[in-house]
């Protein structure tokens, strides 16, 4: 493992060219050395089979988030490979940059170096939106992007800096006694962060944006990593403190409930298949925020099974989106129907990865959103109900996307087999997918 690391590390700091062989080799190394990690915590229950080294250290979960970070940059870099006609290096570098920032994000134990790492992922995904963005919008997306993570983060950053040292127990309160209001509103304040970062619906604009502008490199990195380190956040902070009850605590239950049920409308209305996707991405963060604030073993184990699942379906899906538009010239679902002549493999990825979205069984999404809805709906029938009708709902708007892209009425377009990097891209995720669902179910 440290050897791993330590050629990781120079093939980060020597650059590109002529290195890539020996530097995606350190990676794959150290990713079999933290699957073996994991393994040892599963079985064991103990971190010393992962390694240990203070300030950073490892557990079970951030293994988890780690080796999906690993996986998924590779698979972003790849995919993104033949698509760049300039700044090779540069793209490649900034993603290794990210990979290092995710791995101290992951294994740090202060809460300041916490949230600066936190912060820090948004620097290497904002140039390479910038930069490599297709359209001129690429500028506003990165405005929504940077201004609702800055502006998200500010309060954690103020908590943080006011109650170091003993912020858990006197945070919560806010030195206001027992007043159970201001105590809801602070655990709402202080999780401002998570929410812009999940995104929480309401907090969730600069999400659709991003995607449509970003590169297919980005759209992967960002579905299947960012957007994940809200619900590691989510997971480390929640679980160290406790809300009995509270107007803003209600709020926030309520707009994750209501955030997937309006989700679902919305991506009935999106006539961009990478828009659909992104609003199905909200949907099901908007999910995970209920299950992690419900203080409950099922909402902790939901959001973590969901988190990890979404980071392998979301990308994929990204990636077929973005192979359908090269071929094509169009993301308008309308101009894409009837493709299913010569697209046959990938036809069967598109349908393999939208029924792990809206939780197919037996895909690990389903166990997730199983676990989140035993969870919820405790606090009462009626959102028992909104998260029925919302299941239903996704599953309706996929297997929507699913008819209209490949069998509905038009000519369609002669198009060729996937590449066999493509193909062999798409079946990376379908594998992996597979074997963490094993992992995490039995």
């Amino acid at each position: 493992m440290l050897v791993a690391f330590c050629v990781f590390m120079y093939g980060v700091l020597t650059g590109f060219s002529t290195r890539f062989g020996l530097y995606w080799g350190a990676v794959y190394v150290l990713f079999v050395g933290l699957l073996k990690g994991l393994v040892g915590v599963m079985m064991t229950g103990e971190v010393c089979g992962v390694g240990q080294c203070y300030p950073i250290s490892f557990d079970f979960l951030a293994v988890s988030f780690l080796v999906l970070s690993l996986w998924v940059i590779f698979l972003g870099v790849w995919a993104g490979l033949g698509h760049l006609s300039f700044g090779l290096r540069i793209y490649v570098g900034l993603f290794n940059v990210l990979m290092v920032v995710l791995f101290l994000f992951f294994g740090v134990g202060n809460f300041l170096l916490f949230f600066l790492f936190f912060e820090g992922s948004l620097l290497p995904m904002f140039v390479i939106l910038g930069v490599w963005g297709a359209q001129p919008e690429r500028i506003f997306a990165n405005y929504y992007f940077f201004l609702y993570t800055i502006m998200g983060g500010f309060p954690l950053l103020v908590f943080i800096l006011v109650g170091h040292g003993d912020w858990i127990s006197g945070m919560c309160l806010f030195y206001y006694g027992e007043l159970i209001v201001v105590e809801s509103l602070v655990f709402f304040v202080l999780l401002l962060a998570f929410m812009c970062k999940l995104p929480l619906f309401g907090f969730h604009l600069w999400l659709p944006k991003a995607h449509v502008e970003a590169p297919v490199g980005g759209s992967i990195v960002l579905a299947g990593l960012l957007l994940k380190l809200g619900g590691f956040g989510l997971l480390r902070v929640v679980c160290l403190m406790y809300v009995e009850s509270g107007v803003f605590y209600y709020l926030l239950m309520a707009m994750g409930v209501w955030g997937m049920f309006v989700c679902g409308f919305l991506c009935l209305r999106q006539v961009d298949i990478k828009s659909m996707i992104a609003y199905s991405s909200v949907a099901h963060m908007s999910l995970c925020l209920s299950g992690g604030v419900s203080f409950l073993w099922f909402g902790y184990k939901g959001l973590l099974m969901l988190s990890l699942a979404h980071g392998l379906v979301s990308p994929a899906l990204f990636g077929l989106g973005n192979y359908m538009y090269e071929r094509i010239g169009s993301r308008v679902v309308l101009s894409t129907g009837a493709n299913q002549h010569g697209f046959y493999s990938f036809s069967f990825f598109f349908l393999f990865f939208l029924a792990c979205n809206f939780g197919f069984p037996p895909s690990l999404s389903f166990f997730g959103e199983l676990l989140l809805y035993f969870g919820l709906m405790q606090w009462g029938f009626f959102l028992f109900l909104m998260l029925g009708l919302g299941m239903v709902l996704m599953g309706l708007v996929m297997l929507k996307l699913f008819v209209k892209v490949f069998y509905s009425i038009g000519e369609g377009f002669i198009i060729k087999g996937g590449s066999y990097r493509e193909v062999l891209l798409m079946w990376l995720l379908l594998v992996l997918m597979f074997l963490v669902s094993v992992f995490l179910i039995y």
